[in-house]
């Protein structure tokens, strides 16, 4: 990818493709705790995690400020951050009470821009029409950078970009960011976020009613193992008979609904949707609680702040 503006020819990489291609290797840098520098190698490593809140976004300017403060492309840095970010929010379970995590990499004259995000069914796409509702943000970020890409899936995606900061010609280009990296970043997510579970639910149960909620449309047990943002203590995805058995067990709860032949014209395959809404869940789950307490107002009034 080239930059938007007059910039040192640098080598192509498709704008925000699923599969980057390699370039040359440099050496691997070490990592540090979150908000806090790597040990000086090859250039400076931070990484911070952030709320899935809006509001984060003018923290995540600060935390660069602070970081990078005599780098002329600054505001450069800061915009892609922002886009970036901002995307992590609006379009996956970021935004959805998770988190979303920030790594800056400076090597040589280019500062690398990566953000970790909780997962969604669909990757970024860069939209080439201004006057688009979507996507456009992504163009900002194509022409502010001299290379971006994607690594993962629906559970967790590393969006990057590389900001030129000086003499990007006489820059050894960095790696794409390794799985490894994808991983230690998403996991960082889950370690803190993945404890959302949804009132009344087990962690299964509530990451197959997220899915389903989330999508709105009648599911397949593999359509919702496909979009689970759940991850067993050793790392690896529920197997499909065990999202079978729990949408088996939600369906007898009266949580889910199903049918035959809803979509595809497969006699066999049982289709399933919510049969109530999230916020009936929720409104029944509070119900319960209110009914176990001999004041339920002073436990309203606890909930809100206000007692």
């Amino acid at each position: 990818m080239r930059a938007g503006r007059t910039a040192p020819q640098v080598p192509d990489v498709s704008p925000m493709e699923e599969e980057v291609a390699a370039i040359d290797e440099v050496p691997e840098q070490g990592t540090a705790p979150l908000g806090e520098p790597a040990a000086p190698g090859s250039g400076l490593r931070w990484r911070r995690v952030f709320p899935g809140e809006g509001s984060q976004l003018g923290v995540l300017r600060r935390w660069l400020a602070s970081l990078l403060p005599d780098c002329p492309s600054l505001g450069d840095v800061a915009s892609v951050a922002t886009e970036l970010g901002s995307n992590a929010l609006v379009h996956t379970a970021s935004g959805r009470g998770g988190q979303f995590a920030v790594e800056i990499t400076c090597h040589q004259a280019v500062v690398r821009v990566a953000v970790a995000d909780c997962g969604a069914p669909g990757g970024p796409r860069v939209i080439d029409d201004p006057a688009g509702e979507y996507g456009r943000g992504l163009l900002l970020v194509r022409g502010l950078s001299v290379r971006t890409g994607v690594r993962g899936d629906h559970r967790g995606r590393l969006v990057w970009a590389d900001v030129p900061c000086g003499d990007v010609g006489a820059a050894e280009p960095m790696s794409p960011p390794s799985e490894q990296q994808l991983i230690t970043l998403c996991g960082k997510l889950r370690s803190r976020g993945a404890d959302a579970i949804v009132p009344g639910l087990g962690p299964l149960e509530s990451a197959v009613m997220t899915a389903v909620w989330d999508v709105g449309q009648p599911l397949t047990v593999r359509g919702v193992r496909d979009r689970m943002d759940y991850r067993a203590s050793n790392g690896d995805s529920p197997a499909y008979t065990t999202v079978m058995t729990v949408m088996s067990i939600l369906w007898r709860k009266g949580l889910l609904k199903r049918g035959r032949d809803l979509r595809d014209g497969n006699p066999r395959a049982w289709w399933y949707e919510a049969r109530i809404t999230r916020e009936d869940h929720l409104g029944a789950v509070i119900r319960d609680a209110l009914d176990c307490a001999p004041d339920p107002a002073a436990v309203l009034r606890r909930a809100l702040g206000r007692g």
